[in-house]
């Protein structure tokens, strides 16, 4: 397969859009919110990431090895032939590749649900500690700040895969990507 600059570019300037749509989502949302449903996502935010990566890193290798074993149509063996060696090379290389992508992928999952789940209980909370009145424009900033906090963590979360195969891509001598056409 060929890989061209022209579309590295592209991939790359589309990584850029999503990353600043997901930071200004985050800032209008902050803002939207005010400074205490800000700090209750951010709380949402603190559970979700290590619950996110301590499952994705649970679940990567089992699939990673059975999206290899796929694709090879190949058990773990000994290793004894070159073909066998660049099974293993393409099996480290999916575990590097799934790892993030198992990790944005839930987390994106969790972060939807929490939304659905905690928004009423986070309302009621906060409706009983601001006493039914509207975030005020000092807490409206807050939130959009906390926001862009969020938006920066979020996208960084999210876009890890794409900039991940952009970067490997990018950095490979074409003849390697070459070599890894699996029959």
């Amino acid at each position: 397969f060929k890989v061209d600059k022209v579309m590295i570019t592209v991939l790359t300037l589309i990584t850029y859009f999503l990353f600043a749509v997901i930071i200004v989502l985050g800032v209008l949302f902050g803002f939207k919110r005010g400074l205490g449903r800000s700090v209750v996502r951010v709380v949402y935010m603190a559970v979700l990431i290590p619950v996110s990566y301590f499952l994705g890193r649970a679940v990567a290798n089992p699939i990673s090895d059975k999206l290899i074993g796929l694709i090879t149509n190949s058990k773990n063996k000994v290793i004894h032939t070159k073909k066998q060696i660049h099974m293993r090379v393409y099996q480290q290389m999916a575990r590097v590749l799934v790892i993030p992508l198992l990790f944005a992928l839930l987390y994106g999952l969790f972060e939807a649900l929490s939304y659905i789940l905690f928004n009423r209980i986070s309302s009621a909370v906060l409706n009983k500690v601001r006493k039914g009145k509207e975030p005020v424009s000092r807490s409206r900033l807050l939130g959009g700040l906390i926001g862009l906090g969020r938006g920066l963590v979020v996208s960084t979360i999210l876009l890890i895969p794409l900039c991940m195969v952009i970067t490997v891509v990018s950095t490979s001598d074409p003849a390697a990507l070459a070599s890894l056409k699996v029959r």
